[in-house]
């Protein structure tokens, strides 16, 4: 019994550090995505308002 007990709790601190290095680098690949696809938007909103008044 002893040795099943500290079998758990070896795998439980394993998974703990994995999740914990995943979640950081997760959140440094979002923070890039969102700051490239702002500066593309504000690019496409540009074109769309001077085809608009190309187009009037």
């Amino acid at each position: 019994m002893k040795n099943s007990v500290a079998k758990k709790d070896r795998r439980r601190k394993r998974h703990q550090r994995r999740k914990k290095k995943k979640k950081k680098k997760k959140k440094k690949k979002k923070k890039n995505k969102k700051k490239k696809k702002k500066k593309k938007k504000k690019k496409k909103k540009k074109k769309k308002k001077k085809k608009k008044n190309d187009a009037t």
